[in-house]
């Protein structure tokens, strides 16, 4: 049943999909309610209602009708900001619908995560002009693993040792947890990371903006961590997330 009452929020376009020769069903990423699936009406006309605000990856503040079951319907959409990458920059494009994906695949509806709505904007920004799309894509799949509950610990075994930097650790991925060397089992399909990289993420978690934008990774880091974040994800989804393979940030 409908609620009478409209609720306002900022939002990004996460995915849209034909309802029917006129309207869309539009999901969003809302900041105070989470992911939304909306119908919005006459979105397909030229001159709609919306006026080119539910691009994907727009930025853009809604209202909309509530519903318990089946979708809210969306009656306004004014847009902020469309995320234009510089230069037309294919793997840039390719960056944000990866963010999109995400979004729509590990967020549960009706799901507030304010902080992580707030980085996702953040993240749209710097990857629509930074040069190197690569820390800013590890940030953001950290603080979506970590809002989602689902970020390993990083600094202790699952038997309570805790993370030596000259160690080498397994990861168990199925299960989210670090085998240290005496917990390790060969038949576990798990990967290796070393304890340098688990202390670098650590540091990459911590929140310390300062301390984050000075810290180098090398070559071997940055293999270690996107074999962790991938493994980490595909495991969230249930498969390969789509855009992974298109996006060059290896």
């Amino acid at each position: 049943m409908a609620s009478s009452h409209a609720e306002k929020s900022d939002a990004i376009v996460i995915r849209q999909a034909d309802f029917s020769e006129t309207s869309k069903v539009v999901t969003l990423f809302t900041r105070e309610f989470g992911k939304l699936s909306t119908l919005a009406k006459g979105a397909k006309r030229l001159k709609g209602p919306f006026e080119g605000a539910l691009d994907l990856l727009a930025h853009c503040r809604v209202v909309f009708l509530p519903k318990h079951e089946a979708l809210s319907l969306l009656t306004e959409a004014q847009l902020v900001t469309r995320f234009r990458p510089a230069d037309h920059n294919l793997n840039r494009v390719y960056a944000g619908y990866y963010i999109a994906e995400l979004l729509d695949g590990l967020m549960s509806e009706r799901d507030e995560h304010v902080p992580l709505f707030d980085r996702s904007i953040h993240t749209l920004d710097l990857i629509s002009h930074q040069p190197d799309l690569r820390k800013p894509l590890v940030l953001y799949e950290l603080a979506l693993l970590e809002q989602i509950g689902l970020l390993p610990i990083l600094d202790q075994c699952q038997c309570g040792t805790p993370i030596q930097p000259q160690t080498t650790y397994t990861f168990w991925v199925s299960q989210g947890v670090l085998l240290c060397p005496q917990c390790r089992q060969p038949d576990i399909p798990s990967r290796d990371i070393s304890g340098g990289t688990l202390a670098l993420l650590r540091m990459l978690t911590s929140g310390q903006d300062k301390l984050i934008d000075n810290l180098k990774i090398t070559d071997h880091q940055y293999k270690e961590i996107r074999s962790f974040l991938n493994s980490s994800i595909s495991a969230a989804l249930d498969r390969k997330p789509r855009m992974l393979s298109m996006l060059n940030v290896f």
